[in-house]
This record gives C-alpha cells, structure tokens and sequence, in this order.
C-alpha cells in the first residue's frame, strides 16, 4: 500500500470522526446538567481534537499543500488544537477537582490558554479561505469551516446565548470536516479535491 493513499484514508476517517465528535460533544456538553455526560462530553470533544491532528495533516498533504498559506493554516490549526487539547484535558479534571480547575488560571501557563484557541481560529479560517480560493470542490467545507469558527468563537461574547453560539458553530465546523473526509474518501490521491 501507498504510503500517501493510507495517510489520505486515516486522515479521511479522522475528519469525519472529528467532524461528528465536534458537534456530538459539545451538543452533550451544552445539553446536560449531569456531571458524568459532561466528563464524557470533554472526553468525546478531546479526543475530537486529537483526531483533528491527523485530520488536518491529511487535508494539507492532499490539497492545501501548494497553496501559499497552506503550511501556515496546518501549523496554527494543528498547533491550536494541540493546545486546545491539553486545556480540554484540564477541563476534564476541573469538573470533579477545583484544585485542577484552578490550573487554567495560573499565570505560568495563561499563554497556552490565550495562544491555544487564538492559533486554532487564525488556522482553521485560514485553511477554510484557502479551501475557498482553490476552487475545486473542498470550496463549501471551506465555507462551513469559516462559519462555524465564527460563529463557535463569537460564544465567548454572548451571554445568554451562549450555548446556541457553541452547539451551531460546532455542528458548521463539524460538517467542513466531514465533507473534507468524504472528499477524501472518494478521491484518488492525484486528484483529491480537484
């Protein structure tokens, strides 16, 4: 087997399993008032992330690789959603430690907390303006990628409806991902996305 045509297969599982985790999770997470579904919430929205990796190293290998900002879209997305991944992790732990909680606000580690879901945004709407500009049929994931960042980041300023912001941002950006899976998935290595 083709070393490139598995990279490409993982990576179209991982979108589309990072695409469905994105949008079941925080849907969970939003949703539930009990403190075991929303550990299990942040569990499914960690893993998310972790399979956004592989997800993302697919996507840049079989399209945005020879666009001009196609390795600074993978460096800051695959970057943010590391980081995003560890604070997730003590999100995790907070929910039954407020020991744990407490470490988010500690000042060594507020630039991973700042860095982390800044370096995601910029990277996940850079790599959606670059699905956008190619022109081939990876352009509508770019735009869900695009719409559901923004609207998932604007949560942070909407009180109330706040939890409308996270569920509808997440299932936008989770339906990028999975049609950058399915994209994948059909495509020869050659000619993916063209």
């Amino acid at each position: 087997m083709n070393l490139n045509v598995s990279i490409r297969e993982f990576g179209s599982f991982a979108s589309i399993v990072s695409g469905l985790l994105l949008f079941a999770a925080h849907l969970f997470e939003e949703i539930s008032s009990s403190v075991t579904l929303i550990v299990i919430a942040k569990n499914l929205v960690l893993v998310a992330h972790l399979m956004m990796v592989f997800a993302l190293i697919s996507i840049y290998d079989n399209h945005t690789r020879t666009r001009r900002f196609g390795m600074l879209a993978l460096l800051f997305s695959t970057l943010g959603t590391m980081f995003v991944s560890a604070i997730v992790l003590v999100e995790i732990a907070g929910v039954s430690s407020t020991a744990a909680a407490a470490v988010l606000k500690a000042p060594e580690i507020q630039w991973i907390v700042t860095s982390g879901p800044l370096l995601f945004v910029f990277g996940i709407l850079i790599l959606g303006v670059q699905l956008i500009k190619s022109g081939t049929y990876a352009k509508q994931a770019g735009i869900f990628l695009i719409l559901g960042t923004i609207v998932f980041a604007a949560a942070g300023y909407t009180s109330g409806a706040a939890s409308i912001f996270v569920i509808a941002g997440s299932a936008l950006t989770g339906a990028g991902f999975i049609l950058l899976g399915n994209l994948l998935r059909q495509v020869k290595p050659a000619s993916a996305f063209a």
